[in-house]
């Protein structure tokens, strides 16, 4: 089922680990994304299985949860 925020829109999840090298080399492309998404695109909202203070040195504007063991996750059954 997809996720829809309040307004309507599709939100996407990102399941992310800062210390994760595969995930670090997507952040570049993530960052540019979001200072470029239309208004028109999905959300984005990052869950983070890594430390909080890493979570935010990565730089996302969209919205952050940490989950550190990773129980969003397994709800997703990812």
């Amino acid at each position: 089922m997809p996720l829809v925020d309040p307004l309507g829109k599709s939100t996407v999840v990102l399941f992310w680990n800062p210390g994760c090298g595969y995930c670090q080399s997507l952040l570049p492309a993530l960052l540019e994304w979001e200072r470029e998404r239309h208004f028109s695109s999905p959300r984005l909202l990052v869950v983070s299985s890594g430390e909080e203070q890493e979570t935010v040195a990565d730089g996302f504007r969209s919205t952050v949860v940490v989950d550190p063991d990773f129980e969003v996750g397994r709800a997703f059954e990812v």
